[in-house]
């Protein structure tokens, strides 16, 4: 018989959510609860009925350390806020795409996961009509663009004015896809998180636990998605007892949407100030704490946020 499985796993927000950062609740994800859609399934296939599961596994092979932000700024960030402590976090990690992994095998005797593939449901197809359809049918064309257009230049010919101004621009265009696919693995994670059971976005789709979720949707290593997560959690909008707050970091969040700011920058930024920011330590004023966010990300852009 034909199983049905229903989205809308976001319970109502403002609660504390559970998940890898119980110590960051502060950061739930402000938004309308996911309206629900009937996942259709066909007919033969069987109903997932495993829970999450930690993400203690990423499915990466390759990995390799991104250290082109360097310390100097979580260094400054320390200075700014307590005159000379230590700094906070650790270099951000990067790791090339890799196929993500099967399932982990479960407890013996219980049912495990079956993925099914979202391009294969009719609601994920339904998704690609009306209003959001169209959207995502110009976000295509606008990727092919830029597909065609670079296939066209010959880099290794061009003079150096023109390298630079190439770099520059290609800089530009991809600053708004890095935030977008921060903001989209952030709420899937969300909607995806242990606990949730067979609401979880997760559960419903196949995967073992929200972070498998994310790198058999994206073809990207579990290393990065939690990379993108980590960040995202700290420049979305919160909700609390009904009321959207700022991002933990407000002016790191405007720099990233205005384009001004890359990814690299703002993961060490935030890195940097988070035990004074988000976790309460070293008893710092948090007027301090947002002049150093603010002082940082003009250094780093030129620009005054706020």
């Amino acid at each position: 018989m034909d199983e049905e499985l229903v989205n809308g796993s976001t319970a109502p927000l403002g609660g504390t959510p559970t998940g890898g950062n119980p110590q960051d609740w502060n950061t739930a994800l402000a938004g309308p609860a996911p309206v629900p859609v009937s996942f259709d399934v066909a007919a033969d296939s069987s109903v997932n009925a495993a829970t999450d599961t930690p993400d203690g596994a990423s499915s990466a092979t390759d990995r390799t350390v991104d250290r082109s932000a360097g310390p100097a700024t979580k260094r400054a960030a320390a200075a700014a806020v307590s005159g000379g402590g230590g700094s906070a976090g650790a270099d951000g990690m990067h790791s090339d795409q890799s196929e993500p992994a099967p399932p982990r095998p479960g407890r013996r005797g219980a049912p495990q996961p079956t993925w099914r593939d979202p391009a294969d449901l009719p609601a994920v197809q339904r998704a690609h009509t009306g209003e959001l359809g169209e959207k995502l049918q110009l976000l295509s064309e606008a990727a092919a663009v830029v597909q065609e257009v670079m296939g066209s230049i010959d880099v290794d010919g061009l003079n150096d004015a023109e390298l630079v101004a190439l770099t520059q621009m290609t800089e530009k265009i991809g600053r708004p896809a890095d935030l977008a696919r921060v903001t989209t693995a952030t709420v899937v994670d969300y909607r995806a998180r242990t606990g949730l059971g067979r609401d979880s976005l997760a559960w419903k789709l196949g995967a073992s636990h929200h972070t498998d979720l994310l790198t058999r949707l994206t073809g990207a290593s579990g290393q990065e998605m939690k990379r993108r997560v980590r960040l995202g959690e700290k420049i979305a909008p919160r909700m609390m007892g009904g009321t959207v707050l700022d991002p933990v970091f407000p002016t790191v969040a405007a720099a990233l949407a205005a384009g001004d700011l890359g990814l690299d920058a703002a993961e060490e930024i935030v890195k940097g100030l988070a035990d004074y920011k988000v976790h309460g330590r070293f008893d710092a004023n948090p007027a301090d704490v947002e002049a150093a966010e603010a002082g940082l990300v003009e250094s780093a852009t030129g620009s005054v946020y706020g």
